[in-house]
């Protein structure tokens, strides 16, 4: 998952970490201004890093609980990852439709290896 170190024009010492959208992976890069949601609040931010990593480990149990409440609700929980293993995770919550990877991300690594055949 493309996650973005935010800084935020709040009284907070550290920076903040967003999944950055999909249809935005492309043009993501430190530096960048960003939009984000804090609270109920929309609030512009700067990028200081954006790179492939898992969210941070608290979010974890927070989006557990929510595939659970949500399938106690009646609901179909579902999850767009980049990560298989993150989506099997989901899978186990209850998730009831995990789409793994992405357009964008599938075009990136394909081009990848067929560029480093060319190198070689």
């Amino acid at each position: 998952m493309l996650l973005a170190q935010v800084a935020l024009p709040v009284p907070m010492p550290h920076a903040y970490s967003y999944e950055v959208p999909a249809r935005l992976a492309a043009r993501a890069r430190a530096g960048s201004r960003v939009l984000c949601t804090l609270g109920s609040r929309r609030i512009i931010g700067v990028a200081m890093a954006v790179e492939e990593g898992e969210p941070p480990p608290k979010v974890k149990p927070l989006i557990d609980d929510a595939i659970r409440r949500i399938r106690k609700c009646g609901k179909a929980p579902g999850i767009l990852t980049p990560n298989e293993e993150h989506a099997r995770r989901q899978l186990g919550c209850g998730a009831l439709f995990v789409a793994v990877g992405n357009d964008i991300g599938i075009l990136a690594r394909g081009a990848e290896v067929l560029a480093a055949k060319f190198k070689s």
